[in-house]
Formats: C-alpha cells, structure tokens, sequence
C-alpha cells in the first residue's frame, strides 16, 4: 500500500464507524447473523463471544438466525443468496472450505458469491478421544484396538473438518473406523459419551467437561504444541507420522457484491472485538484463539485450507454417504 493510500483508508475506516463516506448511515438497524450450525454448539458459542462486543462497537443489535442442515450448506446458501447490503452476516467455521473440496455440486460458489470479512478465532488444533469404554489409553494402542475390534466415530456431518480429520487417521493408521454422522457437534458428543460412537477427533471446548468427569479420555491432541488444559497428552503427530491436521476457524463472512466500505466496517469492528480482554479471555475458555486479520489475509486462509483438503480427500479416498 502506497504511503499516500494509508491516511485514505485510515479515514475511511473512521468515518465507516461515525458517518462520513458510502455506507455512513451502516449500521442503522440490526444486523442477522446467519449460523448455519445448531444453537448452543462451539460455533455459536464463539460467535456469540466476538457479536457480543462488535454490536457495541457498531451500536446495533446482532440477531442470531440459525439454519442447520448439510452440514453448513443450507444456511451458507442463504446467506450467498441475500441481499449484499451488511445486514445479512454469515457467522461459519472451516466447514466452508471441506464442502468446497467434498460436496460434488454445491448451491452457491464460495469464491464467486461469498465475500470473506474476518476470521474471529482458531482453535490450535483437535483432541482425539474415546469412550472411556474403549480400552485404548493411547492412540498407538487405538490403531491396534480398532484393526481387531468393530470401531466407528462420530462427527457434526460429512465432509465437515473433523469427519476428515479422522478420515486421514484412519488413511494413516490404515484402519476402518465406521463414519457415524449426526446433525451438529452437540449430538455428536452426546453419542460419544452414550458411547453409540466410542472416537471423535474435535475441538477441546466440546468435549472438556467430559474429559474431566471421566466420561471420554483423551490419547492426544493434533497440531504442534500441546494443550495446557490437557497436561501429558502427547501430540498426534509423535505417534502417527505425517499427521498435519490442526484445528478449525471460526469467521465472517458476507454476499459478494457487498459494499467494500461495509466490508471494512465490519472487519474493524471485528478486529477491534477481538482485542478486548474480555473476550480474549472468554475464548481461551473455548478453546480458541482470537485472530487479526484483513478480509484479504482471512481470504487467503480460506484458499489455502481448501488446497489442504484436497490433499487430504485425495490421500484419504474420502467418498460421501
């Protein structure tokens, strides 16, 4: 960026936020944030986290509208096809980027009809646990349990980041555990704990409390640095070899064709929110990290992810249901 273009912006960022420039009057009325995941899961939580400080910022409400189904694709599609006026956000997860490479035909195109606005946090990667039925203690002894022994796992649906992330386990391990799919993260945990599915590979937030009383024990974690919260749980990676899957993300984004200056405004705010220790605080409880990015890095990420999955799909041989 030319040193003249920066006060520009600068400006333009000011008056996005007081009313000044195109867009000034944005926001003069709530803002529906779309999640198209169930209430009450780690998506909405998040969400509700980084809404609950970016509707001061903006000084409108942000109303919640949730639209599962498809594993995040009914409510993506809604909000690909509303109007790009600001007022309709979609609040989503790295889902978005599985169903790019997994799902054959998709209703809408995420590079062509949705614009990204800001990524609000990122988990540093998964923990992979099991019933506590399940007689592994670690996820060596795992692999050899689930050669000989009938083993499925459960996620929040096909094609979604956990699903492949198992998916490239067992590709891996080379092992057979059985895809049992529910209808969000929630149902899924549940199952666990039921045991109706004895493995998950998910973010810590949805299954922490669980860990705790016992219920699901934890053999280890993906990415690259332990977990604080699960002291001498060893990484993936030390005991499966070519293991590069970390954790998801959590972001914003609009319909294409959305004004630039609403996109900016949005994005500060955003950015903005994620400073506030309260809500970095609130997050580490989650099991998130806040992010600060620009619509343009955030986009980049997505791309990026997308490249990884096919990778992943492609090794793993993952077929939908």
């Amino acid at each position: 960026m030319s040193v003249t273009r920066r006060p520009l912006l600068a400006l333009a960022l000011v008056l996005g936020f007081s009313g000044g420039t195109f867009g000034a009057d944005y926001p003069d009325r709530p803002i529906k944030l779309v999640m198209p995941t169930t209430a009450g899961g780690n998506p909405d939580l998040v969400a509700r986290v980084v809404a609950s400080r970016v509707e001061k910022l903006l000084k409108q409400p942000i109303v919640f509208e949730y639209r599962p189904g498809a594993n995040t694709i009914i409510g993506t599609q809604g909000v690909a096809q509303a109007e790009p006026d600001g007022y309709t956000v979609l609040g989503t997860t790295s889902a978005i980027s599985t169903n790019e490479v997994i799902q054959q035909k998709l209703p809408y195109n995420l590079f062509r009809d949705l614009t990204p606005v800001a990524h609000t946090s990122v988990s540093p990667g998964f923990v992979l646990v099991v019933n506590a039925t399940v007689p592994a203690k670690t996820a060596a002894e795992l692999i050899s349990y689930a050669k000989s022994n009938p083993v499925s796992f459960g996620s929040p649906g096909v094609g979604n980041s956990t699903h492949l992330a198992v998916e490239y386990f067992n590709y891996l391990a080379h092992t057979s555990m059985l895809h049992v799919p529910f209808r969000g993260s929630n149902p899924a945990v549940l199952a666990l704990v039921a045991g109706t599915v004895q493995v998950m590979i998910t973010p810590l937030a949805a299954v922490n409390e669980h860990i705790a009383s016992g219920a699901l024990r934890a053999l280890a974690v993906t990415g690259n640095q332990p977990f604080d919260a699960l002291p001498g749980v060893p990484l993936l990676k030390d005991s499966l070899p070519g293991y590069n899957i970390a954790g998801n993300w959590n972001g914003w984004f609009v319909p294409a064709r959305t004004p630039s200056a609403i996109v900016r405004t949005l994005n500060e705010a955003v950015r903005t929110a994620m400073k506030d220790p309260a809500v970095v605080v609130a997050l580490d409880k989650l099991g998130y990290v806040p992010e600060d990015m620009s619509p343009a890095d955030f986009a980049k990420v997505v791309r990026d992810e997308v490249k990884l999955w096919e990778d992943v799909v492609r090794k793993a041989n993952v077929k939908l249901q």
